[in-house]
């Protein structure tokens, strides 16, 4: 039985390529600040399914900001892109402050 592996990936990732297997795991890290509204927004490709989304407090101070831990797992062979963006809802995808995108490679 093949194991599972954990790929990590964070700022430093973006616009790259990642060659997983299918069973993997995928573990997005990035900065966030949600009290301003602003949440990283996903658009998930057919070869990933969604295992969670999660923020963590990294300061005790009111309103500082955390992280966006994001997971999901390879489901099936084939590649697409991992797109997200950090953005406020109700002002829609063309006002993102932010983005970040990984090529993934499902084998």
């Amino acid at each position: 039985m093949d194991e599972v592996t954990e790929i990590n990936l964070t700022r430093a990732s973006a616009d790259s390529r990642v060659r997983v297997r299918v069973g993997d795991i995928l573990v997005v890290r990035l900065d966030e600040n949600p009290t301003t509204g602003y949440r990283w927004q996903f658009v998930r490709p057919d070869v990933l399914a969604t295992l969670g989304d999660e923020y963590s407090v990294t300061s005790a101070l009111s309103g500082a900001g955390g992280q966006r831990v994001l997971r999901f797992t390879a489901s099936s062979p084939g590649s697409g892109e991992l797109i997200l963006s950090l953005r406020r809802d109700w002002e829609g995808a063309g006002t993102a402050q932010d983005a970040f995108s990984i090529a993934i490679e499902v084998q």
